[in-house]
């Protein structure tokens, strides 16, 4: 078919023997822009509109080397082309080919263009690859401006940061204090499909990291603690039938670590002392600990036997080794640990050690109970 109709494209294709030719096609885009000799050359804003509510209800699979903008595209483009916007496109930019007023890059850019749709099977939209450009043309024109209300939003964040705040209480300054800069952000289709996309994609890459046991530290010394004591104050509950034992036994306890941890692992992800790779998992850790907060820190602390604690003074490590050893039994450890937290000024550790202990004054005073009314039966 090319070969009939378009013998002067077949010539545009084999042009010093195809080199250059992917560069060509790169200045598509400035052919398809706004006042370009092809920015004509659109799908139906309104169907573009509807198209992109209905596939982002859906949500977008994607590979993990695969671009967001591509794999929306191929999700959409079998709603949005039709035989008339092919047909408009082969033809225009054919035309372009035989003009000569273009640069020789533009030129061959055009007669790729129609020639690469023109062999495609007239309605396998999503295999065209000009379309996907006409696609993404498009979406930034519809995201125009998203830069600089990024830049806006980056600047109202660094500016509670600078205040002393964390990443967590800086967002929540910004979204309080900002409403509509952050309802302008939040109506960016692209962007919101983006993030949920990563956002999916780092879950899994953390599903696999647990299940071969390679999360990288994440916890301190003193939510090991707190964890295992809630573990033992479960289990002493459970054993003697206690009306407790019905609701999940670390929920509570793990939402009120996760701030924390996500403020800690932030911090990490921007320490450039810490290696490349294992900055990328503590990203990932930080959007997989907003959906799956509990499968995260659970994951990490079943590592903790053989991954080591973060930790700031080689203190807290010999306190724990004696923890784990003997201080469910020996209180003492609790006040040294306590003592060199609250030395290091760590008042989240000083909260959860002080929870630990009643945990544990809980167990002892439940085994009390059991000893002094045992079951008849």
């Amino acid at each position: 078919m090319a070969d009939r109709h378009h013998p002067y494209l077949i010539q545009a294709l084999t042009a010093d023997e195809t080199a250059g030719l992917t560069e060509a096609f790169g200045a598509l885009p400035e052919l398809l822009a706004r006042g370009g000799p092809l920015g004509h050359i659109r799908f139906a804003p309104e169907l573009l509109t509807r198209v992109l509510d209905e596939v982002s209800e859906r949500g977008v699979t994607m590979d993990d080397e695969e671009w967001y903008a591509t794999a929306l595209f191929r999700a959409c483009a079998p709603s949005l082309g039709t035989p008339t916007l092919v047909h408009d496109l082969i033809r225009d930019a054919s035309a372009l080919v035989t003009r000569g007023h273009l640069s020789r890059r533009q030129t061959e850019a055009a007669g790729i263009a129609a020639l690469a749709t023109a062999l495609v099977s007239p309605d396998d939209y999503a295999t065209m690859p000009a379309l996907e450009v006409v696609f993404k043309v498009q979406l930034g024109e519809r995201e125009e401006g998203l830069d600089s209300l990024y830049s806006a939003l980056a600047a109202k964040m660094g500016e509670a940061r600078s205040s002393g705040l964390s990443p967590t209480a800086s967002l929540d300054r910004v979204l309080r204090e900002e409403p509509d800069l952050v309802e302008q952000f939040s109506k960016s289709s692209l962007l919101r499909g983006f993030v949920a996309c990563e956002a999916e994609k780092a879950t899994a890459r953390v599903e696999r990291l647990i299940e071969e046991g390679r999360l990288p530290p994440m916890l301190t010394v003193a939510e090991v603690v707190r964890i295992t004591t809630s573990l033992v104050l479960w289990d002493a509950r459970h054993s003697a039938n206690d009306a407790h034992t019905d609701r999940p036994p670390l929920r509570e306890v793990f939402d009120a670590m996760a701030p924390a941890i996500t403020d800690r692992l932030v911090g990490l992800v921007q320490d450039k002392q810490v290696p490349k790779e294992v900055r990328d998992q503590y990203l990932d850790l930080v959007q997989a600990l907003v959906t799956m907060p509990e499968r995260c820190i659970l994951g990490a602390f079943r590592q903790a036997g053989t991954t080591p604690p973060l930790y700031r003074h080689e203190r807290e490590i010999e306190l724990a080794r004696r923890f784990t050893l003997a201080g469910l039994r020996d209180p003492c450890v609790f006040d040294e640990l306590r003592g060199c937290m609250d030395g290091l000024g760590d008042a989240h550790a000083v909260t959860l050690l002080d929870q630990a202990r009643a945990d544990i004054e809980a167990v002892n005073d439940l085994r009390t109970s059991v000893r002094e009314n045992p079951d008849p039966a």
